[in-house]
C-alpha cells in the first residue's frame, strides 16, 4: 500500500461520499481542505486537485479555500 492516495481511490471515495445521505457544505468544505492539505504536502498534483474539486459541490465561502489562499485570520 503506498502512502500516496491515487486519483482513482480519491474520486471513488468522494463519489462514495456522495451518494450517502448527508453530503452537504459541511462535507464538501471538510472534502476541499483535505485535497488541499493533499496538494499542499505534495501527495497530489495540482491538476488532480483541480480535477477532484470539480466533483465537489460549489459551497458559498467555503473556508477551506480561505485556508488554501492564505486569507483566513
Amino acid at each position: 500500500m503506498s502512502d500516496r492516495p491515487s486519483y482513482d481511490e480519491l474520486e471513488k471515495r468522494i463519489l462514495a461520499d456522495q451518494r450517502r445521505e448527508g453530503f452537504d457544505d459541511r462535507a464538501a468544505a471538510c472534502w476541499a481542505g483535505y485535497l488541499a492539505a493533499l496538494m499542499e504536502w505534495g501527495l497530489i498534483s495540482a491538476e488532480h486537485h483541480r480535477r477532484l474539486s470539480e466533483r465537489l459541490p460549489a459551497t458559498e465561502d467555503n473556508p477551506a479555500v480561505h485556508i488554501l489562499l492564505g486569507q483566513s485570520g
